[in-house]
């Protein structure tokens, strides 16, 4: 039978029969190995890892993970900086608030398995519909814009979250997250989201008000005209990733040379 030979020439790839006419096919190597990679991608198939409620997005990029995790409208107990609501407690008191908030987006962004310090908190109205689900701006301490973006970052605090499971890292984080007393850390250089949006609406211009509100109709955050974050769904994921540096999909001769050279001799 003919001998079948593959010739690599730079940026192509050919395949023919040694001695027999008819034979030649040239491809790129680009879609030669752009196929490659899908068969072995089916082949392995994907399954996510075990994912607590609400979490609607896992995204990989490199060493990086970004999860998005939506919570309903509910009403949470939270420790709240006074300064100075209350004149019988000193300004720096934390005081036990109960406030409503709408849906909730968290965008938790890990570094191989541990929470990475890039960590979205959104609003919106209703439940995430698509990647390109517009965000709203979230009314919070601990929460500013900042780093040449729109993006509502806020803060978790550092965790050792390595040896925990994913269910758990996620948990975690959201566990923090709430535990953690709110304060005027973020009120320098840019201003909280809670400063920020407090003459947005009557029911959240203070903590009070914002209480008294919640305790009359948890929903009625669902109401208020919240400002957009000026990102969608997907470009706040690409925020929290946008450190990754992903990886060089091999597209020419020199990329299977280096392959080549970095495995071992068989």
């Amino acid at each position: 039978m003919p001998e079948e030979l593959i010739e690599l020439r730079r940026d192509r790839a050919r395949c023919f029969q040694s001695g027999v006419e008819h034979t030649d096919r040239t491809v790129s190597i680009e879609s030669l190995l752009g196929w490659l990679r899908r068969r072995a991608t089916d082949a392995a198939g994907f399954e996510t890892p075990l994912l607590i409620p609400g979490t609607r997005l896992v995204k990989q990029l490199g060493h990086r993970t970004a999860i998005v995790v939506e919570q309903p409208p509910q009403v949470r107990t939270v420790d709240w900086i006074n300064d100075g609501e209350d004149p019988s407690l000193p300004t720096d008191a934390y005081v036990r608030r109960r406030f409503a908030f709408p849906y909730l987006v968290f965008v938790l962004s890990f570094d191989d398995a541990e929470l990475d310090g890039y960590q979205l908190r959104v609003y919106v109205t209703s439940p995430l519909a698509s990647l390109e689900s517009p965000l709203l701006e979230a009314n919070m301490l601990n929460v500013t814009t900042g780093r040449d973006s729109p993006a509502s970052w806020l803060c978790i605090g550092r965790q050792e979250v390595a040896a925990l499971d994913w269910p758990d890292k996620v948990e975690s984080a959201l566990r923090s997250f709430w535990a953690t007393p709110f304060n005027l850390d973020f009120e320098a250089p840019r201003g909280s989201g809670y400063t920020r949006l407090r003459s947005l609406d009557p029911r959240v211009r203070s903590a009070v008000a914002w209480e008294q509100a919640s305790l009359d109709d948890p929903l009625f955050p669902l109401s208020v005209p919240w400002p957009a974050a000026g990102l969608s769904l997907a470009e706040a994921v690409e925020e929290t990733l946008r450190m990754a540096v992903p990886a060089q999909f091999p597209t020419k001769l020199q990329d299977i040379v280096d392959a080549i050279y970095r495995l071992p001799v068989s």
